[in-house]
């Protein structure tokens, strides 16, 4: 059984594996889908994030020649150059990621949860910091 990974910031698990994909793993897995240019997490959200050209994903590229799209939702941003997809992080355009990155705890609150957790082991066993 595989563990699961957390959203950062949150106590909800993702639907992959704990194991991330390596670089060379995510060339193979960029390589077998048509028209993608990049696959790559998202520092922000920990989302995969792939860039397509939009003919070869059957888009209408009316709407831009270039799509960002967040692998883990299934949610499409296209756009009129390759740098802006690749630009485009997917808390930008996908409202899953954009929750969950504005539910989870803001750096003050992690620190002050962290010295809280700290000061309650310290008191447990004795010790002054």
């Amino acid at each position: 059984m595989n563990p699961l990974v957390f959203h950062p910031g949150t106590a909800e698990p993702m639907d992959r594996p704990a194991t991330r994909l390596t670089r060379s793993a995510l060339a193979t897995e960029r390589e077998d889908r048509a028209g993608c240019v990049s696959l790559s997490y998202s520092r922000r959200t920990g989302a995969l994030r792939g860039v397509y050209r939009a003919a070869d994903q059957d888009l209408d590229t009316d709407s831009g020649k270039w799509a960002t799209i967040c692998e883990d939702h299934g949610t499409i941003c296209q756009h009129g150059s390759q740098a802006a997809a690749r630009a485009t992080d997917t808390d930008d355009f996908c409202d899953e990621c954009r929750e969950r990155q504005d539910n989870a705890p803001k750096p003050a609150e992690r620190i002050t949860a962290a010295n809280a957790a700290i000061d309650a082991m310290h008191a447990r066993n004795g010790w002054t910091r």
